[in-house]
């Protein structure tokens, strides 16, 4: 597509023009006949408008997909995949809120298409947008302009941003995917691990926050040594870990106190959080096998479930716990939100085919889970050697196996609901 057409379509795009077309192509689908009769429903229009209003239609139906509610945003395919949770967009609004006031001077340096300035916004902050993409930062200048007056799009790159003087806090979520590498089936760029090498790079964010405070959204596996002195509250989101959101040690009422570690768990309309960096026992193996959320791994508090199921950990470098308490293990499991994942140990083994193979064989199965930690196995490999005959009206069995002092227990469980 020309630069000449491409400019076309992005002032159609942001015309009020489009948005009845781009509504009406919500209903059509992906039957090719159907896609006809919907072009044929609009002459006027080129191919390539008409092409353009079905992919906003498709990405608005991806959006509610993954978020469970709808948005009227104008959207790109890197641009979603990038983009927050409005359920934790909202989170960062109230992290701000709560330390600078209602109405603070936000900048985001790297705004997308606009999701977290757009939570700024309606929390009633003034937001001053960054995006170093010409074309994103016209879409987000349209969405951001249905929510509010109280704003600025600039297009330029976030390390060549003086800072205002009148900004209370800077908001950064880098880049972590090479977007111009090649892509996997579903559409979606290798990760870029080191913090160093996403755009912006950590080093630059930790430069900036040595005179502004800045609150980041980073990847959950980002490194104590990386973060230094900043705190990190780890954000699950119905059971799934999906970031850490940091605060540099600038960040107001800190209190001196730095480099604290914190889990968020999102789940449905519940929210809890929980201090981090805490001790836990071991203990002996016992009934039940639980599985923490991600984020209380990642801060380090599995006490808030060993204390709940009366247990400990199966190992004191692995991150599972185990305890013999049914009336505990039942009413963890029912709890909301969801601290963890429970399971009734069936059968002890070994990590050893041939004697999985004849263990699996005496237990109704319609499928086989297979977990690790501290472990390294071929997963789909593996299962393949010990699955044997399968029952469709059997329930899941899951094999969990772990590390422990030189061997590789084999627990053969069923997942408790």
């Amino acid at each position: 597509m020309s630069t000449a057409d491409e400019n076309e379509v992005l002032a159609w795009l942001t015309s009020n023009e489009s948005h009845p077309v781009i509504n009406a192509a919500r209903n059509i689908g992906t039957d090719v006949a159907a896609i006809a009769n919907f072009r044929s429903q609009y002459p006027q229009l080129p191919v390539t408008l008409i092409s353009e209003a079905i992919t906003q239609a498709s990405l608005r139906d991806r959006a509610e997909r993954r978020w469970h509610e709808s948005t009227d945003f104008l959207l790109t395919s890197d641009g979603l995949e990038q983009a927050t949770n409005p359920r934790v967009t909202n989170i960062h609004a109230e992290t701000i809120t709560q330390a600078f006031g209602p109405q603070a001077h936000i900048i985001d340096l790297t705004c997308g298409l606009g999701f977290d300035s757009a939570a700024f916004l309606r929390a009633g902050h003034r937001v001053t947008a960054i995006e170093s993409d010409a074309t994103i930062a016209q879409l987000a200048r349209h969405n951001l302009a249905t929510i509010s007056a109280g704003f600025e799009v600039i297009h330029a790159d976030a390390t060549d941003v003086e800072i205002p003087a009148d900004v209370d806090v800077i908001y950064v979520d880098p880049a972590r995917r090479q977007v111009d590498a090649p892509r996997d089936i579903r559409g979606n760029t290798r990760r870029v691990l080191s913090a160093n090498d996403w755009s912006p790079p950590w080093s630059f964010i930790t430069s900036i926050a040595e005179r502004t405070p800045v609150l980041a959204k980073v990847a959950p596996g980002i490194t104590d040594d990386s973060l230094g002195d900043w705190d990190a509250t780890f954000i699950s989101l119905d059971g799934a870990l999906v970031e850490a959101m940091v605060k540099s040690a600038s960040w107001p009422n800190n209190n001196y106190a730095t480099a604290r570690r914190h889990a968020m768990i999102i789940d449905g309309h519940s929210v809890v959080v929980h201090d981090g960096e805490l001790t836990t026992s071991a203990r002996v193996l016992g009934r039940y096998l639980v599985v923490p959320n991600p984020a209380l791994v990642r801060a380090r508090n599995l006490n808030i479930v060993a204390d709940a199921i009366h247990g400990g950990l199966v190992h004191p470098e692995i991150s599972w716990l185990t305890s013999d308490d049914e009336q505990a293990v039942n009413s963890l499991t029912k709890a909301l939100p969801g601290h963890a994942t429970c399971f009734e140990v069936l059968q002890q083994s070994t990590l050893h085919v041939k004697n999985l193979k004849a263990d699996i064989a005496k237990i109704p199965h319609s499928a086989l889970t297979i977990m690790t930690r501290g472990v390294k196995v071929d997963v789909d490999s593996f299962r393949k050697k010990v699955i044997g005959a399968t029952s469709a009206s059997a329930p899941e069995l899951v094999l969990a196996t772990y590390r422990s002092d030189g061997t590789t227990p084999a627990l053969l469980c069923r997942r408790l609901s």
